[in-house]
C-alpha cells in the first residue's frame, strides 16, 4: 500500500521498554531492536526518501509500540546542522498510529489487512557525539524517548522526527556518510 508523499509517522503515546539489541555488518548498516514479546507477526512501515535512503520501522501488532529499526540505505548527510541536545528525554518507546494499516473487520474479530505500508518522506543523517541520527521528515523536537542509549524523537505535533543510535568508529568508517548530491560508497 502506498501513503502519500509528505504524510508524517504519527505517534499517540508511550510504551515501556527495557532494552535495546544493536547490530551493523557490512550488507546493512543497522539493525535495532527493541526487548520485546510480541503474540503475532510484526506490522512493517518502510520509508523511502525519494532521493536517497531506506528505513524500515516494524510496529507491535498489538499494542502500536516501535519494536524495531532497520536502516536499508543509509540516507544522505543531512547538512542542516539540527541537533537533539537541550529536547527533554523519558523513558520508552513510541507508540505508533496503527490507523496506518487498512484493516479486515470481521463479527468475531479484527486484525490488518495488509502487514506492509511504504511511505515517502524526506530522510537524513548525521553524527554528533559518536551517535547517528536518523531525520525522518520535518518537525519541532519536543521529547526524546530513551531506551538505554537509543533516543526517538518526537515533535510537537505528534510525529516520529528522529532516530539517534551509537554509532561505533567501526560502523562509521564501514558506512560513512554521503553529503547531498553524492552517491554512497560502501568501506570494503
Amino acid at each position: 500500500m502506498n501513503v502519500e508523499t509528505g504524510v508524517v509517522v504519527r505517534t499517540v503515546g508511550v510504551a515501556p521498554s527495557t532494552g535495546t539489541l544493536i547490530e551493523t555488518d557490512r550488507w546493512v548498516p543497522l539493525m535495532m531492536e527493541w526487548d520485546s514479546v510480541i503474540s503475532d507477526a510484526p506490522l512493517y512501515l518502510f520509508i523511502r526518501e525519494p532521493a536517497d535512503g531506506f528505513v524500515e520501522l516494524k510496529i507491535d501488532p498489538d499494542t502500536g509500540a516501535l519494536i524495531g529499526f532497520v536502516i536499508i540505505d543509509l540516507p544522505q548527510e543531512d547538512g542542516r546542522g539540527r541537533t537533539l541536545h537541550g529536547v527533554p528525554a523519558k523513558a520508552g518507546t513510541p507508540v505508533v498510529d496503527r490507523d496506518m494499516w487498512p484493516c479486515k473487520v470481521t463479527p468475531d474479530y479484527r486484525e490488518p489487512a495488509k502487514r506492509n505500508v511504504d511511505m515517502s518522506l524526506s530522510l537524513a543523517s548525521s553524527v554528533d557525539d559518536n551517535c547517528l541520527t536518523v531525520w525522518i521528515g520535518e518537525g519541532q523536537p519536543e521529547a526524546n524517548l530513551t531506551t538505554e542509549d537509543v533516543a526517538v524523537t518526537i515533535g510537537r505535533d505528534g510525529a516520529l522526527l528522529a532516530i539517534s543510535v551509537p554509532w561505533p568508529k567501526e560502523s562509521a568508517e564501514l558506512w560513512p556518510l554521503s553529503p547531498k548530491g553524492s552517491t554512497h560508497g560502501q568501506g570494503d
